[in-house]
């Protein structure tokens, strides 16, 4: 008798290990599915992409401000004509952007409105190379760099010397890679080495992020915002900065230290890329809706085996087994709220979204744990312990810098859970999985 009494105790315990085992297996399988959703998430990702593309390159893109400078023709010695540009010693940039949004099929695109002001002076001062009377100085102009012309929602009003400037959209000379505008001003050689002031004020469109490049010795730029999310962009930070919920302010300020070069240059600008500075209008986390649902696919291991665990718990404590078809349903009904999620994000709130597509699931799975174990308060528990794990999934992914602490902890305190209530099965049943005082399974 004790012979068969420890072979079938082994057996019991060799079935738990083998529903366990297929549990594990089925787990990674319905990884499989939950990739194809995550491939459907990047294929909306990129659709939103396009759409964004679409509307921003017809609105204005991400705009580069350049200037002003003047541009002055002059014969080398070698008698062929080469260009003198002129930058201001002086610079105070203020710009002032306004955040918009424009919808476009189901997706809302972020824009902005700005208004920018430039004053500042000139200091002619030619290089030692430079012959003054080689100077061509009646063919002098005024350059304003514009990436982005769509942008432009009125021509640059701009003075020199007190005087309008006309201009007109034109390719700045040797910087082929930018647009932008450039009228005649008057200059002559008597002006070399005294001061003239300059105004510049215009309205610009544009998407994304707004630069200025400083070209001066000395410059100043402030920039402020209603829109709460900036990111400051460049190879230097503001040296004031101010991020609340009614919007920002940033002040960029450069002098003839720490800029690489003079006011006074032949032929060639700085490059753009490595003085430019300025702001990108960041979208809200929660705006992201596609990024979100992403972080949480990458979690369906943790959800479908913490499922599957409980089922395979109360399966125990109730002697009532889960058929493997059973646990394949269950297993598509998680993998069903990622597809619930995105559908209902596109359309709603991401959190509210959230809510929908996991009262959803947790309601399906309940009344189908129901319907099995036929007691409803197994049912509860179902509920309960599902909305647990949804709410601590979407804490995990409301969080960034602390979500490793967070998700380590909630990991911890759910495997003590676990251990408690399972520290009182018989892993070698006697003779149906529990000990004889065992009295848990009444409750559930």
């Amino acid at each position: 008798m004790a012979t068969t009494s420890s072979f079938n105790n082994i057996y019991a315990g060799g079935k738990i290990m083998l529903k366990a085992g297929f549990t594990g297996l089925l787990t990674l399988l319905l990884l499989i599915p939950a990739w194809f959703v995550m491939q459907l998430v990047q294929e909306r990702q990129a659709r939103q992409r396009a759409v964004t593309q679409s509307l921003t390159s017809r609105w204005a893109t991400a705009q580069t401000v350049s200037g002003p400078y003047i541009v002055v023709p002059y014969q080398s010695n070698f008698n062929t004509q080469q260009y003198l540009m002129l930058l201001p010693q002086n610079l105070q940039v203020q710009a002032s952007l306004s955040p918009e949004k424009k919808s476009e099929s189901i997706y809302q695109v972020l824009l902005y409105r700005s208004h920018i002001s430039m004053q500042g002076n000139f200091n002619f001062k030619l290089p030692a190379s430079v012959n003054p009377a080689v100077v061509h100085w009646e063919q002098a102009r005024l350059y304003l760099g514009i990436s982005d012309l769509k942008g432009m929602e009125e021509t640059p009003h701009i003075t020199c010397k007190d005087s309008l400037v006309n201009l007109q959209a034109d390719l700045p000379v040797k910087r082929s890679d930018s647009t932008g505008f450039s009228g005649p001003v008057t200059l002559d050689a008597t002006q070399v080495g005294q001061q003239v002031s300059f105004a510049v004020e215009f309205a610009l469109k544009g998407s994304g992020s707004l630069h200025v490049t400083p070209l001066a010795a000395n410059s100043k730029l402030i920039m402020h915002s209603t829109w709460s999310r900036p990111g400051f962009d460049g190879n230097t930070l503001p040296v004031s900065s101010t991020v609340n919920n009614k919007g920002f302010n940033a002040t960029w300020v450069f002098n003839e230290a720490n800029m690489p070069f003079g006011t006074a240059l032949t032929d060639v600008l700085p490059d753009k890329e490595n003085i430019s500075v300025g702001v990108s209008m960041i979208q809200q986390a929660d705006e992201d809706q596609y990024a979100k649902t992403l972080r949480c696919i990458k979690y369906a291991l943790l959800v479908i085996g913490l499922t599957f665990a409980l089922f395979l718990l109360i399966e125990l404590l109730q002697h009532k087994p889960f058929h493997p078809v059973q646990y394949l349903l269950v297993g598509f009904a998680l993998v069903v709220f990622y597809t619930l999620l995105l559908s209902f994000s596109e359309y709603i709130d991401f959190d509210a979204a959230y809510l929908v597509a996991a009262m959803a699931t947790i309601a399906l799975i309940s009344l189908y744990a129901q319907g099995h174990f036929k007691k409803w308060r197994t049912a509860a528990v179902f509920a309960g312990a599902l909305s647990l794990l949804y709410g601590f999934l979407f804490v995990i992914i409301r969080l960034q810098d602390t979500a490793l602490l967070a998700g380590s902890i909630g990991l911890f305190v759910i495997l003590s859970v676990i251990m408690y209530f399972s520290r009182k099965i018989s892993w070698y049943p006697n003779p149906v999985g529990l000990n004889p005082d065992q009295s848990l399974s009444e409750t559930l």
